[in-house]
């Protein structure tokens, strides 16, 4: 699989399962309970049921900034239906 359609298929992951979900790169330091939802080709994601955000690891930088985008108030949020749409709304 190419680096490109590793990512298309967890864009397409994410648009399904967690549209407009605060996400991070970087895992939690206070403990929260994690489950982890996907895991394919080095990649992988982890959510949080308590709190409904999503952890996501085995991307470069620019391309977690790539399938995210920045809310009003600075949060990453993964797209949405429209990728026009304000993150978190």
């Amino acid at each position: 699989m190419t680096k490109n359609e590793r990512i298309e298929k967890l864009t397409d992951f994410l648009l399904k399962e967690y549209p407009h979900t605060q996400a991070f790169n970087t895992p939690n330091l206070v403990g929260d309970y994690m489950e982890s939802v996907y895991e394919d080709e080095s990649i992988e994601v982890r959510y949080a049921p308590g709190y409904g955000y999503v952890e996501i690891f085995g991307l470069t930088e620019s391309e977690f900034e790539n399938i995210t985008v920045i809310n009003e108030w600075g949060s990453r949020f993964t797209l949405g239906e429209e990728e026009d749409d304000e993150a978190g709304d």
